[in-house]
């Protein structure tokens, strides 16, 4: 049996079994979902044919299945467990998405990893409770939910895609539809999707 950790976040604690092959498949589920997504980057909606499946190409004429630097820094990030940017919104950005990640690879159903509970006790910046605690994905669509590279839109775009999807196919491809900067959506849409 894998050794238990906690994750506290406020007052909330959630004990969980760490499964090394879920960890691996979180990351795996990462590379493929920014695969899949930088096909439509830089694309604004409404400009492009949706896609239905992994086929490269897009600005940087990449192969079906070679990923951006967009993985190549999760996966620096998934060792120094550091993040990138010291201001309030990214780094709340940044825990919203590092416990729901941890309640994913847990094991905790979707609504336990959705759960605003989690960060009602926070001080968190406006524009990030909106999403973590009322949950603005629910309620808006495109263009509102956009795939934009700011934290707060790609956490709220992110939530959007993985709040409609049942399966891990259609939540990468629901993130990387949305267009504009794709391929950092599938995130934690794709790694919570099993």
């Amino acid at each position: 049996m894998a050794p238990r950790q906690g994750v506290t976040l406020g007052t909330y604690r959630h004990d969980m079994d760490l499964d090394g092959d879920r960890f691996r498949g979180a990351l795996a589920g990462l590379a493929a979902g920014d695969a899949v997504g930088t096909t439509l980057e830089f694309k604004r909606p409404g400009t492009f044919q949706p896609i239905e499946d992994m086929v490269g190409g897009g600005p940087f004429g990449l192969k079906a299945g070679q990923w951006t630097d967009d993985t190549s820094m999760a996966l620096c990030l998934a060792e120094s467990s550091r993040t990138t940017h010291p201001a309030d919104r990214p780094v709340q950005c940044c825990q919203v998405y590092g416990t729901m990640i941890a309640l994913a690879i847990g094991g905790a159903a979707k609504d336990d990893v959705l759960d605003p509970g989690h960060f009602t006790d926070l001080d968190l910046h406006p524009e990030v409770r909106s999403i973590a605690v009322e949950q603005s994905y629910l309620h808006r669509e495109p263009p509102e939910i956009r795939g934009s590279g700011d934290c707060v839109a790609a956490l709220e775009a992110s939530l959007w895609a993985f709040v409609r999807s049942d399966d891990y196919r259609s939540a990468v491809l629901a993130a990387a539809n949305l267009g504009d900067d794709a391929d950092d959506l599938w995130n934690l849409a794709t790694t919570a999707s099993r």
